[in-house]
């Protein structure tokens, strides 16, 4: 596992990923109340800067549709959107560590099931189990999947254009020679 925190990235990236996880889950386990006054004050925020950037030309206030999209596109896409970058890293990094010939594929599972596992975790957290005046939102829970899934096939097909760009370049100076 010492050869796994080498590169300085990676360990990064692990801490990153650690640390987003842990907002995720604390954030899931607010209360009714305490979430509305958090959700509340990005969403303020946001309007400020959406009026700032129209002139006052939007009455931002009078459409439940931005408390929505700021909610649920800012909150929960964007958050685990970044969750995924930084997963991207640390599994594939493991992936090479554990198995190098099938890397790529168990990358993947280990991957895209992290991003499941925490957006289910996260919503289960909000259940009344574990906490007041929420309830966990099947929604919710695929808004975070696809953020997470978008973020890495993004990430994936960077790896992939960026992997061929490499072998381009590893072919043309071999015939250089």
């Amino acid at each position: 596992m010492k050869s796994y925190f080498k590169n300085k990235i990676t360990l990064v990236c692990f801490i990153l990923y650690i640390l987003i996880t842990a907002v995720i889950f604390y954030t899931s386990l607010s209360n009714g109340s305490q979430s509305e006054k958090q959700s509340g004050q990005v969403e303020n925020i946001i309007s400020k800067i959406m009026k700032f950037l129209t002139f006052n030309k939007l009455a931002l206030d009078e459409y439940a549709w931005f408390s929505i999209v700021v909610r649920k596109g800012i909150g929960h896409f964007s958050l685990f959107f970044t969750l995924a970058i930084f997963a991207f890293v640390v599994y594939y990094r493991l992936a090479e560590v554990i198995k190098k010939d099938k890397s790529l594929y168990l990358f993947i599972i280990l991957t895209i099931g992290a991003g499941i596992i925490t957006a289910g975790v996260s919503e289960f957290l909000q259940s009344p189990i574990f906490v007041s005046g929420r309830a966990p939102s099947v929604v919710d829970a695929l808004i975070n999947v696809l953020g997470y899934t978008l973020s890495t096939v993004i990430c994936l097909s960077i790896y992939n254009i960026r992997k061929s760009y490499m072998r381009l370049t590893f072919r043309s100076s071999k015939s250089d020679h």
